[in-house]
């Protein structure tokens, strides 16, 4: 008989295998610890007249990956829109199987996206702009989460509709930077355009590369994203 640990551990090993829950259940590790024998699922979970076993434990199965996968598609919707949904959601189901949730916030869920679309992208077009684009574009979405989600000058008890009154646009960007919340982010493609275009609803093509220097940071709850010139990104920088 399996204690309620090992059957949470069963559980969610079968449900979450991407090839599907019969081969999830053979491959998860208490059949193994437990020498079990034959079909786990319907040694575990009853069938109804209307539903088998394994179609019953299908429906976790499929209910967990939607509810991940959603997470993804509200994280970087302008990247989803660009690639389809087809094709976003399969980037999405291999990451997954790749780098399983391990955090118990559903923002960590992501953190390492990035990284995989730079790892997945096959060797003979890692020169081409397409690709180029679209990390880029992913990484942006990723780092506007981080920031609005990241300790803002809110958190500081002050009021920063009267601190930064007065303020120029430079002295409020050297304010942020010098204090710690400015994140910098260097682009080979304007995809903060392209990204502002998009969440307002308008229709821009694919930009042609032009080297960007971004400053983000948070303010009144709400995340700017400026596009600094090369200089004041070099000075700006040399703060933090």
């Amino acid at each position: 008989m399996l204690n309620l640990r090992d059957l949470q551990i069963w559980f969610y090993q079968t449900i979450t295998e991407r090839a599907g829950v019969e081969k999830g259940a053979a491959q998860s590790d208490i059949v193994s610890a437990f020498q079990m024998e034959g079909d786990s699922i319907q040694d575990l979970v009853h069938s109804t007249d209307q539903l088998q076993a394994a179609d019953r434990m299908a429906i976790y199965r499929n209910a967990y990956f939607l509810r991940l996968v959603g997470v993804f598609e509200a994280e970087y919707s302008v990247l989803r829109d660009v690639l389809g949904t087809s094709l976003f959601n399969d980037f999405v189901l291999l990451f997954l199987q790749e780098y399983p949730p391990e955090s118990y916030t559903l923002h960590d869920l992501s953190a390492r996206f990035v990284d995989f679309l730079l790892e997945s992208q096959p060797e003979d077009q890692r020169e081409e702009l397409w690709p180029k684009f679209l990390i880029e574009l992913a990484t942006l979405e990723r780092l506007f989460q981080e920031v609005y989600l990241s300790e803002g000058v809110e958190n500081i008890n002050l009021d920063a509709s009267v601190h930064f009154n007065g303020m120029s646009q430079k002295e409020e960007w050297i304010w942020f930077a010098q204090s710690g919340f400015a994140y910098f982010l260097y682009c080979r493609f304007p995809v903060h355009q392209y990204l502002q275009a998009h969440r307002k609803g308008i229709e821009m093509e694919i930009p042609t590369p032009k080297d960007s220097y971004l400053i983000l940071y948070r303010k009144n709850y709400k995340v700017f994203i400026q596009e600094l010139s090369s200089d004041d990104w070099n000075e700006l920088r040399a703060l933090t």
